[in-house]
């Protein structure tokens, strides 16, 4: 949260007419309710390389739509001893925790997002 911008996509390839667009605007509904991103959705590693941490899985909502209340994500990044605040979250995600995961107690390295949406 707060860092630069994401990179521009890819240009397309010469044989794809293909682009990435969007024909409404979409925000974001964590983003648009706590004013930022979740620290992370994501902290897995496989084998012999480094964890991977950041933030992958998104709940978005087009204009007049009201984020009215999220499922808790991690609030801080983890700690180098693989620990991060987690606020109010349930199971291996309960106040602190370590990943990276898969674990026993959270079976998938993405943490699960959601919102009430209010619509126009």
């Amino acid at each position: 949260p707060g860092g630069p911008p994401p990179p521009p996509p890819p240009p397309p390839l010469a044989h794809d007419d293909w682009s990435p667009t969007v024909p409404m605007a979409l925000e974001s509904a964590y983003k648009q309710k706590l004013g930022a991103e979740p620290a992370f959705t994501n902290w897995a590693q496989t084998r012999n390389s480094p964890p991977f941490v950041g933030t992958l899985d998104y709940v978005f909502v087009s204009e007049g739509c009201r984020a009215i209340d999220l499922l808790p994500l991690p609030t801080t990044m983890p700690r180098e001893d693989g620990v991060a605040k987690g606020g109010s979250l349930k199971g291996a995600l309960k106040r602190f925790y370590g990943g990276p995961f898969p674990t026993l107690e959270e079976p998938s390295d993405h943490f699960m997002v959601g919102a009430t949406i209010e619509l126009p």
